[in-house]
Protein backbone atom coordinates (compact mmCIF):
# COMPACT_ATOMS: atom_id res chain seq x y z
CA UNK A 1 0.00 0.00 0.00
CA UNK A 2 2.78 2.10 0.36
CA UNK A 3 3.30 2.20 -3.60
CA UNK A 4 -0.33 3.45 -3.71
CA UNK A 5 -0.37 6.05 -1.29
CA UNK A 6 3.23 7.45 -3.20
CA UNK A 7 1.42 7.57 -6.35
CA UNK A 8 -2.02 9.18 -4.54
CA UNK A 9 0.17 12.27 -3.39
CA UNK A 10 2.19 12.40 -6.42
CA UNK A 11 -0.64 12.78 -8.64
CA UNK A 12 -2.21 15.64 -7.14
CA UNK A 13 1.05 17.46 -6.95
CA UNK A 14 1.87 16.73 -10.58
CA UNK A 15 -2.06 17.42 -11.48
CA UNK A 16 -3.34 19.72 -9.05
CA UNK A 17 -6.50 17.29 -9.03
CA UNK A 18 -8.20 16.71 -6.02
CA UNK A 19 -8.14 13.53 -3.97
CA UNK A 20 -11.85 12.47 -5.04
CA UNK A 21 -11.13 13.32 -8.51
CA UNK A 22 -7.82 11.18 -8.64
CA UNK A 23 -9.95 8.27 -6.26
CA UNK A 24 -12.71 8.31 -8.73
CA UNK A 25 -10.02 7.54 -11.24
CA UNK A 26 -8.01 5.23 -9.72
CA UNK A 27 -9.70 3.25 -6.90
CA UNK A 28 -8.04 1.15 -4.11
CA UNK A 29 -9.06 -2.09 -6.50
CA UNK A 30 -7.59 -0.58 -9.20
CA UNK A 31 -4.18 0.64 -7.62
CA UNK A 32 -4.04 -3.13 -6.16
CA UNK A 33 -4.70 -5.08 -9.67
CA UNK A 34 -2.13 -2.03 -11.14
CA UNK A 35 0.58 -2.51 -8.84
CA UNK A 36 2.53 -5.76 -10.22
CA UNK A 37 3.03 -3.95 -13.70
CA UNK A 38 3.23 -0.54 -12.83
CA UNK A 39 5.52 -0.10 -9.57
CA UNK A 40 8.54 -0.16 -11.14
CA UNK A 41 7.43 2.20 -13.74
CA UNK A 42 8.48 6.37 -13.61
CA UNK A 43 5.74 7.66 -11.44
CA UNK A 44 4.54 10.12 -14.13
CA UNK A 45 4.22 7.31 -16.17
CA UNK A 46 2.13 5.02 -13.92
CA UNK A 47 -0.33 8.08 -13.35
CA UNK A 48 -0.67 8.73 -17.16
CA UNK A 49 -1.45 5.04 -17.85
CA UNK A 50 -4.02 4.80 -15.20
CA UNK A 51 -5.69 7.94 -16.51
CA UNK A 52 -5.44 5.53 -19.53
CA UNK A 53 -7.17 2.71 -17.95
CA UNK A 54 -9.62 5.02 -16.88
CA UNK A 55 -10.16 6.50 -20.38
CA UNK A 56 -10.44 3.15 -22.03
CA UNK A 57 -12.96 1.89 -19.62
CA UNK A 58 -15.42 5.14 -19.82
CA UNK A 59 -15.73 5.36 -23.44
CA UNK A 60 -18.75 5.09 -25.04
Amino acid sequence: MYWAGYIYRYWHYYTNESSREIYKIADARTMNECWLGFHTLDVEMAIDNLKEIYRQKNEK
